[in-house]
């Protein structure tokens, strides 16, 4: 037996040369703890210092995942059944009736508070009613020898036409602007 066993081809284990590969993540690290910024002070500390790695995956063989017990799929449990007396009883239905209930009241309270708290807006109508134009102030106190001096100018030819102009000015100061309609013409 240990003859035969003898003269059995044996295969020899070889040792596998693993090419390492850089770890940059390591040299830009170890370079920025050490205080350097641009490419090229990275490059040249790259150069001249050498982290290695093994190469991710290579020759690795993939171990089996440990044993899970019976009715998990990787981690996630399953669903637990849905009691039959709960669908025959329809409590979902219920349960889903009262929190539309629940939703439909909090919204309606909501609407209701929104209410009470808008003010009422002003509009122009409002803001022209309460405006009351300024009275006119007292006239500017004269010394009593000017009160009783007449124009200088009366570029008038008669007081009729001087009646008349007032009246032309009057009635179309509904289309101007200002506080006497004395501005400018109001288009809009």
């Amino acid at each position: 037996l240990c003859a035969s066993i003898g003269q059995w081809r044996r295969l020899e284990a070889r040792a596998h040369q693993r090419k390492l590969e850089s770890n940059f993540v390591a040299l830009n690290r170890e370079a920025v703890k050490s205080g350097l910024v641009t490419t090229a002070e990275h490059q040249a500390f790259r150069n001249t210092h050498k982290i290695w790695r093994y190469p991710v995956n290579e020759g690795r063989v993939k171990t089996c995942s440990p044993h899970l017990p019976p009715g998990t799929t990787y981690g996630i449990c399953t669903r637990p059944s849905t009691p039959i007396y709960d669908l025959i009883e329809h409590k979902y239905q219920r349960l889903w009736l009262e929190q539309q209930e629940q939703a439909s009241e909090a919204l309606r309270i909501m609407s209701k508070e929104k209410i009470q708290l808008r003010k009422v807006q002003s509009t122009r109508t409002s803001l022209l009613r309460r405006y009351q134009p300024p009275a006119d102030p007292a006239p500017l106190w004269k010394l009593p020898r000017f009160d009783k001096v007449g124009p200088h100018l009366d570029t008038f030819p008669s007081d009729k036409a001087r009646q008349r102009a007032i009246s032309a000015h009057q009635s179309d100061a509904i289309a101007r602007q200002g506080l006497h309609g004395q501005g400018i013409y109001n288009i809009s």
